[in-house]
Order: structure tokens, then sequence, then C-alpha cells
């Protein structure tokens, strides 16, 4: 069995598709069936993959290298050295689960379901291999969690029971952690910071969940979405889990009742969000719940009256506040700020299924700044546009084809050859959009409630969403908790609570443990390398000092340092108890 793209030359431009080729006993040659169709080849950079034969023949490589190894494991032709080998890194995230001590109320919690094996130890377990090698359930079972110091003792088919358990109760599970969290932490709720992601499957069928929707990585695969709601300091309080192709609009909010839910939010708390986010439903909840906010707004999707503003200078409430290059005297910021009373107004369903308009009014303070680098980064990304439609105009592509670029073009019809019902369809660059777009380059809009903060702390409230960004980036890179291979929405979300765990024992060594004096990456990087070679009763200890920062011995005071630990050593290890 391996996957493979063929390459097909049509008319329209090089067409891709991925085949399966394999072995059929009796035949001289190999049978091919198609897997997936993937399009041509200019369709899929209008998407936004540069090169897609070169991105598509990768991903058929990692998928038959993923065979390979499958076929391995199923017939245990391990690397001897490697029964030998074992991980105790882990002993990181652990210490912060016996700090926690949720093992008895979980167990409690449990035995709702089958006590064939125990979830606690399923479940934690299955998070430390997700953090010390991130792959497949079946590899996870079959490599990973066999090389775990103390191995554990359960089967695959409980790996999969115990993920439909908990992912059908995911929010309970995340309720369960923040109760034992609480005992020793506080959320600061005072700002709470919010954004959605999605991941994708390779799958060629959509269900019920999994559904094509806005991807955040240009994909056209079926998606789940994400929304993640943070504290001040970076701790994850809450996610949301929805299907790929429904609005994120609505997932702050949810976040929001949960957490008050869980009893996490008391007080008046702001809520930071991006434009997508941004809303009249969004706003008028956190007024009506008496909370703040700070959203950024698309200078694009103002009216024209308010854009006017963006470039008005003439007297003191519309100047600029200035700041340039030192070296050139270059402009390279500038922001001005007003207050004003704005409507807003949304609909939504009543009791009885019948659209209900809200309007309301709010006095709001807007911030807007303009930014060289923003400026000089649209530009760029116009100036490619450009080049991409011009060569699809050129093409005569189809509307479909142009993809997310059609608001970039015009659509004509006209009579071919001047016959009466042959028409065909002619495309234009939208050249007044272009220069619309131009001229608002490098301009942003902040709008919030808070009309009594300076325009520099909203700034720098709002441009902390960069914590956020990075915890998807770590899901995503780090965790590999896409692309998702399970199927059942159960399994999903069990998955998917198992890589939220995953990355709120990241955060709280990062920023409660290590005080931010180190990153995920020196977490990450001892965790891996902390590795014992155990053969019957010898112990050798393989970490090397460079993995060991001095932040690492202030917060753990044991001796994992030592070249030969005893069984006892170990014991005080992997029993520990940090201070969150």
């Amino acid at each position: 069995m391996s996957y493979f793209v063929k390459k097909t030359e049509k008319p329209k431009g090089t067409y891709l598709q991925i085949y399966n080729s394999y072995y059929v006993p009796g035949n001289k040659n190999n049978k091919s069936e198609l897997v997936k169709t993937l399009g041509y080849v200019d369709e899929l950079k209008n998407q936004g993959i540069d090169d897609p034969i070169a991105f598509y023949t990768d991903e058929c490589k990692k998928k038959n290298q993923e065979i390979r190894e499958e076929k391995k494991i199923k017939k245990s032709e391990l690397v001897d050295d490697k029964d030998y080998l074992f991980n105790y890194g882990y002993f990181l995230v652990k210490s912060i689960m016996n700090t926690l001590n949720l093992k008895q109320i979980f167990d409690i919690y449990c035995t709702q379901f089958n006590k064939r094996f125990n979830h606690y130890n399923v479940f934690t377990n299955l998070v430390y291999s997700r953090i010390v090698g991130p792959c497949s359930k079946l590899k996870t079972h079959n490599v990973v969690l066999p090389r775990l110091y103390e191995k554990p003792d359960f089967s695959l088919d409980d790996i999969y029971t115990c993920l439909d358990d908990l992912g059908s109760n995911y929010h309970d599970i995340i309720a369960i952690l923040n109760a034992g969290l609480g005992k020793f932490y506080k959320f600061d709720t005072s700002k709470v910071f919010f954004d959605c992601t999605n991941f994708y499957f390779e799958i060629d069928r959509e269900d019920t969940y999994r559904r094509k929707g806005p991807s955040k990585e240009k994909r056209t695969d079926p998606l789940v979405g994400l929304g993640l709601l943070l504290d001040k300091n970076c701790i994850p309080i809450t996610m949301q889990l929805y299907p790929g192709n429904e609005s994120e609009i609505y997932r702050l909010g949810e976040c929001i009742n949960e957490a008050k839910n869980q009893g996490l939010i008391v007080g008046r708390t702001i809520h930071v969000a991006d434009k997508g986010l941004n809303c009249a439903r969004n706003i008028f909840e956190a007024k009506k719940s008496q909370n703040g906010y700070i959203f950024s707004k698309s200078v694009y999707k103002l009216p024209e009256i308010e854009q006017q503003w963006l470039f008005l200078e003439d007297d003191y409430t519309n100047k600029y506040t200035i700041i340039t290059d030192p070296n050139t005297g270059e402009v390279i910021f500038k922001y001005k700020t007003c207050v004003d009373d704005y409507n807003y107004s949304f609909e939504e369903d009543d009791e009885n299924g019948k659209a209900k308009k809200h309007v309301f009014k709010v006095k709001e303070k807007r911030v807007l700044y303009w930014s060289k680098k923003l400026h000089e980064k649209k530009i760029y990304e116009l100036n490619n546009m450009q080049e991409k439609l011009l060569k699809l105009i050129t093409s005569k592509a189809k509307k479909e084809e142009f993809g997310p670029y059609s608001s970039y073009v015009i659509l004509k019809t006209e009579k071919k050859n001047g016959q009466k019902g042959e028409e065909i369809v002619k495309a234009e660059m939208n050249s007044k959009k272009f220069e619309l777009e131009r001229k608002l380059a490098g301009f942003n809009l902040l709008v919030t409630s808070e009309i009594n903060e300076s325009p520099q702390k909203i700034y720098d409230i709002y441009h902390e969403l960069w914590k956020i960004e990075e915890t998807f980036r770590i899901l995503k890179n780090y965790l590999n908790t896409r692309p998702v291979f399970l199927q059942k929405r159960e399994k999903i979300d069990g998955h998917m609570l198992v890589c939220y765990t995953s990355i709120l024992l990241t955060r709280i060594l990062q920023f409660l443990v290590f005080k931010d004096k180190l990153d995920v990456n020196d977490i990450y990087d001892f965790i891996k390398n902390a590795q014992l070679i155990i053969d019957n009763d010898i112990m050798f200890n393989l970490l090397k000092s460079t993995y060991i920062k001095k932040e690492i011995f202030d917060a753990f005071p044991l001796d994992f340092n030592l070249r030969r630990p005893t069984v006892d050593a170990m014991k005080k290890i992997m029993e520990f108890k940090v201070k969150i």
C-alpha cells in the first residue's frame, strides 16, 4: 500500500489527485484506486498553497511513513535499544496533577462509566504521552506509553472507550481540573482573552460534526472549531468545540457563561478579542452583563462617512499623535481617538422562532492607529493577489476558480458572437476595491467600552492576544493536535480534551511554576530528553546538564541529575508535588 500524487495535464492546467497503489496476489502489476481529488494546481495556489505538488507529495510521504510504522508496530519489529529506553521527563506535568490531587473526585465522577479500567489513569497517561511524543492513538499505545518510566497497563480499546466517556462530558472534566487548580491559583478574570481556531480532518465527505468552513490554514478539508478562553495570565479557563461550518461569534458568550457556571467569573471583566468576534451581539452581551470589551474592528467595513475620519487631520480632535524613526524621521506609527455614541443592532429568534431585532446605543471609545509595518505587509499581499488574479483572468477561469478572491473581480455576462442563448462570462479586475484597500492599508481600529483608559493602554491590552495565538501554535505544532484521524464526535472531543489538558499543564508550568522565565521550548526539550536506560536493576540517566535550567532546579529540588539513580530516588521524583 502506497499513496502518491497523480498529475494529469489538462487544457486548464495540471490536475492533481491522490491515489493508493497496492499489491494484489496473482497480478503482475500493482493496482491503484482514487483516494482524494485535489483539483487544479492554480486553484490550490489561490487557496494559499504555494507549491501544491510538493505539499501533497510530502503529505503522501508522511502517510506512507505512518503506515510503515504501524506495520512495524503490529509485527513488533521495534529497534532493540528502544526496549531499554524510558522517558521520565513527564514528571514535570505529573507533579502538577499530584499537587491538584484529583484522583479521588475523578474516580467518583467516573463511576457512571464502565469500570473495566481506571479513567483517571488512562486520561492522565494520554496527557503525558501527548507531551512526550504526540502521535496517533495506536502508536501512543504501542510505542509511547510503554516507554514511560511508570509503564501503564491498559488496552487500546480502553483508550478509545475513555475518549468516548470523557469526550462526551468534556465540560465536566474541565470543571474538575479548574476546581483542583482553584485551591492553589485564583483565575485573574479582570481581563479575559478569547479567540477561535479550527482543526482539519483528511476525509473526503463531511458529516454532522466535521464540516467544511473557513479554514485558518486555507485548507478545503472538513473542520471542527475550537474556542479558547484565557485569563489575564494566559492560563486556559475553558474551551468550546463546534462544527466547522458554524460561526465563531457565538463562542465567546458560551465560554463566558461556562466560566460563570463554574464560579470562575464573578466581578466585572473585560473581553478582549479580534475582529472576528466583534459583533453587535457580543457587545450587547458584554454591556448587558456589565462587563467591558476591547475588540478590533475592520476599517474596510466601516461606513464611508466613518472611513473619512481616518484621513482627517484638520483640528485638535482629529489630530494624530505621530511616532517617527529617530534615524530617518519617517513616520512609523500614528494614532488618534474619539469618544461618541454608536448605534448597533442584531437579530435573534425569540421563543416562538420569530426573528427579533435588538437596537441599542453605547458610548464607545475608538482608537485608530496606522502602522508602517502593517501598511507594507498589506501592500505586499495586495500586489501578490493582483498577480494571481491577472493569471486567472487571462486563462478565462470560471467563477468558482477565483475562490477567496472572487470579491476582487467583476463578472460580466456577454452574448457569444451576438448569438441568442449563447453567453460567456468575462472577469474584470475590481480596481476600485484594490484602490480602497491600498488607501486603507496599515490602519486598524479598536473599539472599547473603557473610555477612561489611555490609547496606549488599550493598544497594549489588545496586543496581548498574541498569548492565545501562541497557545494555538503550541497545540498545532508541538502537540500535533491535527490532523485528527478519529471519526466519532465523542472520541474527537476526547482527543481535544487531552490536548487542552496538555496545554493547560504546560501553561501552569510556564507561567505559575517557572514565572515565565522558561519558554515552551525549554520545557519540552527537558521533558523529551529526560530519559533512562533500564536493564533489570540497572538504571542510567541520559539527561544532559544542558537541558537543566536553573529555574527547573529551583522549582524541583530533586536528584534527577544523578547518573545512576536508585528506585527510591525515581519514586521521589515521580511522586513530587510542585508548588503552584
